[in-house]
């Protein structure tokens, strides 16, 4: 799925996945590129959607990325920093990792995916 796909998942299907890894977009559950645009009522949005589910913090985890020179991270990395103010994320639900010199393209996708893989699959 695509970054946007996933925020929307994690919102509104929370109750099917538990791990998730947007790479290279933001949440448009408010407007588009509401992660840039309005951080802090996407989030809010986000957190809302997740308590209200009776989820906490330790019943999920995110792992997005985007790469440095992908123009996506200027909307991507507002929204996680506003993310990492609310209680419901933390730096254990929520890591955000940067691939250096990475674009919008398969390369720094695949380089993505490598960094998620490594995480998703560590002995617990």
């Amino acid at each position: 799925m695509g970054a946007i796909t996933t925020w929307f998942v994690l919102e509104y299907d929370l109750k099917y996945f538990s791990e998730f890894v947007p790479m290279a977009g933001d949440s448009w559950t408010v407007e588009n590129d509401g992660g840039g645009i309005a951080p802090k009522v996407t989030t809010q949005k986000l957190a809302k959607a997740i308590t209200k589910q009776e989820y906490k913090e330790n019943d999920f985890s995110i792992y997005a990325s985007v790469g440095s020179d992908d123009g996506t991270r200027f909307s991507m990395s507002p929204q996680i920093k506003s993310m990492w103010k609310l209680a419901i994320f933390n730096q254990d639900n929520l890591q955000y990792w940067l691939d250096k010199g990475g674009n919008h393209d398969i390369a720094s996708v695949i380089k993505q995916l490598i960094h998620a893989e490594k995480q998703l699959f560590k002995e617990r």
